[in-house]
């Protein structure tokens, strides 16, 4: 940038050429950047990474609406996939040893097996 433009830029400023797209594009990257922090923060990596997935399939499926775009197998196949897995996610976790029907399975940890912290010569 400094090699093409250096003189104009020089001349009339880094920021002479903007204008109101220019800076609200500027302004939503940055807010997304910090929404981003707020998130994995709050929640952790593995929610970002669905909650970006699920951003995705929401615009383009605004991008059918707005932009004539085709929904192909291939998409629609990874938009399941996606919200899928955020049921799967989302969902709330089984008591550990436990099956399906409910009936108690082998240990899930060593610690689960029983007492044998027996010392020697008792």
């Amino acid at each position: 940038m400094w090699i093409k433009d250096g003189a104009a830029i020089s001349e009339q400023g880094f920021f002479f050429a903007y204008n109101w797209v220019t800076w609200m594009t500027v302004c939503m990257q940055a807010f997304g950047g910090l929404l981003v922090a707020v998130v994995v923060k709050y929640a952790d990596n593995i929610l970002k990474g669905f909650a970006t997935s699920f951003s995705i399939i929401l615009s383009c499926i605004a991008s059918v609406y707005l932009f004539s775009f085709h929904v192909t197998m291939q998409f629609a196949f990874g938009a399941a996939l996606v919200i899928f897995s955020i049921y799967l996610y989302g969902r709330p976790a089984r008591p550990s040893g436990t099956s399906q029907d409910g009936q108690k399975g082998l240990p899930t940890k060593i610690s689960d097996a029983g007492p044998s912290k027996t010392k020697k010569g008792e």
